[in-house]
């Protein structure tokens, strides 16, 4: 087989096991392979969960707001089943809410009828509103208690493309647009609320100038006085841009309109979307069509661009590439509907709706790319549900928020079949060992055991002595840097409180794989609860005799267990040692200089921290 069909073969099996025998051009496998591969580990940040199903049927544009207290409420446009029909039946608007993270949601209820286009916000201290159009223009509803219940719809204006935001503190504005016809530029206008959407000021534009005109905005705010406005001004297929404005009170004046979207070759640049840390740091996302590849015809490849922005979005970045592959994409690959997220505590998120061609069938997939630096740099973008069928499953709309205590939803519409699914995540350092992580010390801080990225860190072996024979007995000692106590004494990593197992085993010689407990009631405290110094267990009886754990310095433990000499059937190299206590999880591989007599004796010195996990 040449080096040309090694790849072909390896890509197919990668996406389509063993059902499929299509034959994919290496030019294509290459491009998707990057695409749709996974951030390595160490950049990986935020961990999701499988999608679940919302709702059934033809769902689209998705809007999520949570509280921050574990309530989260997702609404969407539903068109018919019958949307050929002459007599077919109109939109619809849908909720759906979840009391655990995004884990589980609720049966869809119908917010309002003849409706599309909804976008909801909380105030995260019980008021949650929605705004939508309808044939007459923009409505809106409140809730009080998590979206099981809303007031009678009122009407606000006429418009399109309705937005909404609140600072938390009875503060509402919502944003849109009064273009309602093709190829005209609207004003872009607001109406305010100072009793949490109770009542409202008349529509008023953004500018009065007349500077702020065109569609597609977003408004986002800090909830500590800093609101920032988005939109796109221009037709295709002239030039479009992204412009913005600030405010500092609550949406009552607004600066002057100035460009973001101002690099010269760029053609079409429109759909911006924003986000904040609390921190003063923003960053704004947008779709944009560029020709300034010479291998791409004009107006033939989207990708996403982003600015950044550190004093509250009184200066901005240079525009640059979000997507990182956005130098090496084919022309049938597209980059749109972006959406921005953070968790205000460093990590950003950037889903969006690749398109892109595969064997002459279009492809739609929900991606989804990471940055810890405020948006300066991004991980490859990688699918956020890697275990689907990649040509029959199309993912349209992805829409990423996080409640700030590292929790976070997307939600998209996905058809075949047609579905609103959302996939819940977490992210790494807030101590919790789920989806996607080998643990979770509650920091991402790499050389103490659990990494950055809630992968185990192995650890060096000074040495490890295996005897046979009657009395077969092991010992073994880690002097490495690396060994921490993970959330250390009264907690659920304690062994004090909980005890911990040991593992030994061998996938070389006969493979044998051992496991031992150590109850909670033999371990002690080196220095007493509390002072975080290290552990200590002890029993006259059983097959582990002493363990010890120091942070920072020293491991111990010795075995005496008969089973051990299965171990010496053959040459054991390398022998592998898991300690695991609550979260913590200690690896070690014994290798190195190596000792080795069949049926009485393995001896390893000096062995390195293993690369990867056993």
């Amino acid at each position: 087989m040449n080096d040309q069909s090694s790849v072909q073969m390896v890509t197919r099996d990668l996406w389509f096991g063993s059902r499929s025998t299509r034959a994919v051009s290496l030019t294509l496998a290459v491009l998707l392979a990057v695409l749709v591969s996974r951030p390595e580990p160490v950049d990986a940040q935020v961990f999701f969960a499988p999608p679940t199903a919302v709702s059934v049927g033809i769902n689209f544009e998705p809007s999520l707001a949570t509280d921050g207290a574990g309530n989260w409420v997702l609404a969407w446009d539903r068109t018919p089943d019958d949307y050929l029909s002459p007599s077919r039946h109109p939109n619809s608007i849908e909720i759906s809410r979840s009391a655990d993270n995004g884990a589980t949601w609720s049966a869809a209820d119908t917010l309002a009828a003849a409706a599309f286009a909804p976008q909801v916000a909380t105030d995260r201290v019980g008021t949650w509103i929605t705004v939508w159009l309808d044939g007459s223009g923009i409505e809106m509803a409140r809730s009080s208690d998590n979206g099981r219940t809303w007031t009678t719809p009122v009407a606000l204006a006429a418009g399109d493309q309705p937005q909404i935001a609140s600072d938390g503190m009875g503060r509402w504005v919502v944003m849109w647009s009064t273009s309602s016809r093709p190829r005209e530029i609207g004003d872009i206008v607001t109406v305010r609320s100072s009793d949490n959407g109770v009542t409202w000021t008349v529509p008023t534009p953004l500018d009065a100038s007349g500077g702020a005109q065109g569609s597609n905005g977003r408004i986002a705010t800090d909830r500590a006085g800093a609101w920032v406005a988005v939109w796109d001004r221009g037709f295709w297929p002239n030039a479009a841009d992204v412009w913005f404005a600030r405010s500092t009170d609550a949406g009552g004046t607004w600066t002057t309109p100035a460009l973001l979207s101002n690099d010269a070759g760029m053609l079409w640049e429109f759909q911006p979307r924003l986000a904040t840390d609390t921190k003063g740091n923003w960053l704004v996302a947008w779709r944009e069509i560029h020709t300034w590849m010479p291998d791409l015809a004009p107006g033939t490849d989207q990708d996403i661009l982003a600015v950044r922005s550190s004093d509250n979005g009184v200066t901005w970045s240079t525009p640059a590439f979000l997507n990182t592959n956005a130098a090496t994409d084919s022309i049938d690959q597209e980059d749109n509907s972006p959406s921005l997220a953070t968790d205000g505590n460093g990590v950003w998120l950037a889903t969006w709706e690749w398109q892109g061609t595969f064997d002459r069938q279009a492809c739609y997939h929900a991606v989804v790319a990471q940055s810890t630096d405020n948006g300066t740099s991004w991980t490859p973008p990688a699918l956020i549900n890697p275990n689907q069928d990649f040509v029959k499953n199309m993912e349209q709309e992805p829409e990423v928020v996080s409640d700030g205590a590292g929790h976070w939803v997307v939600a998209w519409s996905l058809d075949a079949p047609n579905t609103m699914v959302a996939a819940h995540g977490s992210t790494c350092g807030n101590g919790i060992v789920e989806f996607g992580k080998q643990c979770d010390d509650g920091n991402r801080i790499d050389g103490d055991g659990c990494s950055s990225s809630c992968q185990n860190e192995m650890l060096a072996g000074d040495s490890l002595v295996l005897k046979g024979g009657i009395g077969s007995k092991l010992q073994l000692a880690s002097r490495d840097p690396a060994i921490a106590l993970g959330r250390g004494d009264l907690s659920s990593d304690d062994p004090v409180l909980h005890g911990a197992t040991v593992r030994v085993f061998s996938t070389a010689g006969d493979g044998v794989d051992l496991s031992y407990d150590l109850p909670a009631d033999r371990w002690q405290y080196v220095g007493g609860a509390g002072r975080n110094l290290g552990y200590r267990y002890q029993r006259r009886s059983g097959a582990i005799a002493t363990a010890a754990v120091t942070p920072g310095h020293l491991m111990k433990l010795t075995l005496r267990d008969q089973q051990l000499a299965r171990l010496l059937a053959q040459n054991p190299n390398p022998v592998q040692v898991v300690l695991t206590m609550g979260t913590k999880v200690y690896q070690l591989s014994f290798g190195g200089t190596v000792t080795f007599h069949a049926q009485r004796l393995f001896r390893s010195r000096s062995a390195p921290a293993p690369l990867v996990s056993p």
